[in-house]
Parts: C-alpha cells; structure tokens; sequence
C-alpha cells in the first residue's frame, strides 16, 4: 500500500488534475505533466527513474523490517 501510495495517479489525474494550484500535485502526476504535457522527456525520465528507486527501496525495507521474506505456508501447495 505504501508503494501504490506513491505511484497513484488516476484518482489525482480524474479528480483535481493537480489543483487547485499545485496542491494535490503528486510525484507520478508531476513526471506526467512534465513528459507529456511540457513535452520535456529527459526531466520525465529522471522522476520516474527516482520514483522506482525510492519505492523499491522502500519495498526492500519494509520486507526486512516486517519480516514477510520469512514467513511460510503451513498449507501444501500455497
């Protein structure tokens, strides 16, 4: 939930479309507008590069932190 948490785009997208102003500008909202709309594909790039980086990241801490890499079935075939 934390990751779709920052890659959540559609709900800001359909409902306020950044706004009003900027205020519910989000990291995957900004990478849009700015690879689509100002037609500037290098800074759209690096947002999205960055924004994979930090939610593996987090991923890989939160796996270890709640030690969900450990955890076994106790029903075969699952």
């Amino acid at each position: 939930m934390v990751v779709g948490g920052l890659t959540t785009f559609d709900t800001v997208l359909i409902l306020t479309k950044g706004g009003p102003g900027t205020d519910t500008t989000i990291t995957a909202f900004y990478m849009y507008r700015k690879a689509f709309q100002s037609f500037d594909f290098g800074v759209g790039s690096a947002i999205a590069l960055v924004l994979v980086i930090v939610a593996t990241t987090i991923s890989l801490v939160l796996v270890r932190v709640t030690g969900y890499d450990k955890m076994h079935s106790v029903q075969e075939g699952i």
